[in-house]
C-alpha cells in the first residue's frame, strides 16, 4: 500500500502518471489498459544528510504494477493540515533502486 497526501482541488489518485480525469476504479483500470507501456512505482529512501548524496540512497522499483484498491473514505480531525489516503497496488516483481539515475534536486 502506498499513502499519498490528497490536494485540496482533486481526488489523490490524480497525483499518479495518466489517471487524471479518472472518476473510479472502472476509470482507472481502463486508463491502465490504454497505456502501451508498463506501469512502475519507485520507493526511494533518503537517509538524513544524504540529500546531496544520492549514492548513499537506497529502494526498489516496482515493475508492472497496477492500482487494485484506492480507499477513499474521509477522516477529518480538527487541526490536521494534510489528509493522506491510501492506495494499494499490485507488481509483478521488484528490481533494486539504481540510485545512480536519480540527481539530487
Amino acid at each position: 500500500m502506498v499513502t499519498i497526501r490528497e490536494l485540496w482541488s482533486q481526488p489523490v489518485w490524480w497525483q499518479l502518471a495518466g489517471l487524471a480525469g479518472t472518476w473510479n476504479m472502472v476509470d482507472i483500470f481502463n486508463a491502465l489498459a490504454r497505456n502501451p507501456n508498463y506501469v512502475t512505482a519507485s520507493m526511494i529512501i533518503k537517509p538524513p544528510g544524504t540529500e546531496k548524496n544520492p549514492s548513499k540512497w537506497r529502494g526498489k522499483v516496482y515493475q508492472n504494477v497496477t492500482v487494485v484498491d484506492i480507499n477513499d473514505g474521509e477522516t477529518v480531525t480538527v487541526g490536521a493540515l494534510a489528509v493522506t489516503k491510501g492506495i494499494t497496488i499490485a507488481y509483478t516483481h521488484y528490481l533494486p533502486l539504481n540510485s545512480n539515475q536519480y540527481s539530487a534536486a
